[in-house]
């Protein structure tokens, strides 16, 4: 004979409730290959580091960080915060496009946190190596940073492609405080709804080709994204990059640290001048994100706008209030604008 277990609705309600999955970003941009890796990384590395090797990172630049190697190939790097490297911005660029489906415009960013082994390797590298300028600045402010904390470090490991990126440098006006988008340029000049439609014509760009729709659709893309996580630093030089990928060509953008969600709206107000044109696909999703920060409408499975901003990358209160500031600000100009002729790319 079988019995049943009856329980009353009291006793009932002071069980615990079943754990419920957790709402996961959509995959893209490597991210099946890219989250169990640094998840083995932080791992293996606090343990002493048995698969991942950290190597000084050679040349110049204002960051101080490590490379990441395995099998004698550099695969990537882990940067602490710097003057001009955001973990936030990294992590949230990369997974806003998960979320938007663009996310192969962005370079792969996960957070890890280095630990026991790794940390001390990585705290012996920075006290033997000698900068100048902002990067020895920051070499000195993470140094500090580790004796005030010494059992943990936050980082963002940034998973490298095969290819070589090579900088765009047409895409940028150089000035103050860190330069603008050079708008006559022959891809940028397509991101206005008042310009003609870049049509199928091949563009040949270092020896890649592609189509002009294609490459402004990229730029666009990438600039929206920008305007959500408040980058600040995409037009100071070397920070948008091309790749030619058996002869084809396409944008990535490699760099994502000059950020400051919960900082200034400039360069969001500028890019509502910059770029008048989207992606329909794009715009059907940015319109889908503010519905539910503004009516707690469904996106990807995620019913609370604080729940999708942590997903993507905001640790803060802060933070999550700044995307949803910046959510609804470019969620309203891109409605606007794919609402007038010639707004959408055809």
């Amino acid at each position: 004979m079988k019995f049943r277990l009856l329980l009353s609705p009291f006793v009932a309600a002071f069980l615990p409730l079943p754990l419920l999955p957790a709402v996961e970003l959509p995959a893209g941009g490597d991210s099946e290959q890219v989250l169990p890796l640094a998840t083995e990384l932080e791992k293996d590395l606090a343990a002493g580091g048995g698969h991942f090797v950290l190597a000084p990172r050679p040349g110049g630049g204002t960051s101080a960080y490590a490379l990441v190697q395995t099998e004698g190939k550099t695969i990537g790097a882990l940067i602490p915060e710097n003057s001009a490297t955001s973990i936030t911005g990294e992590v949230t660029a990369w997974n806003l496009g998960r979320a938007l489906g663009c996310a192969e415009l962005f370079q792969p960013a996960v957070r890890v946190t280095l630990r026991g082994d790794g940390l001390a390797k990585f705290k012996q590298m920075m006290q033997g190596a000698s900068y100048k300028g902002a990067r020895e600045a920051n070499r000195l402010s993470i140094l500090a940073r580790i004796a005030r904390n010494p059992d943990s470090l936050p980082t963002v490991y940034k998973h490298w492609g095969a290819s070589k990126p090579v900088d765009y440098s047409s895409i940028a006006v150089r000035g103050a405080p860190n330069g603008t988008l050079n708008t006559s340029d022959g891809i940028a000049r397509f991101l206005r709804a008042d310009s003609p439609q870049p049509g199928p014509k091949e563009l040949t760009i270092r020896g890649g080709n592609a189509a002009a729709r294609d490459l402004a659709r990229q730029l666009s893309n990438i600039f929206l994204v920008d305007a959500l996580c408040g980058q600040w630093d995409r037009f100071s030089g070397g920070n948008l990059h091309i790749l030619v990928e058996n002869g084809r060509v396409r944008f990535i953008s490699l760099d994502n640290g000059g950020a400051a969600i919960d900082g200034s709206m400039r360069y969001a107000e500028l890019f509502k001048s910059w770029v008048t044109r989207f992606d329909a696909s794009i715009a059907e999703r940015i319109g889908a994100l503010d519905a539910l920060a503004s009516d707690g409408r469904e996106f990807l499975g995620f019913k609370s706008f604080n729940e999708f901003a942590s997903a993507v990358g905001c640790e803060t209160s802060g933070e999550r209030a700044g995307l949803t500031k910046r959510v609804r600000l470019v969620a309203a100009h891109v409605r606007a604008s794919v609402s007038r002729s010639g707004g959408a790319f055809e």
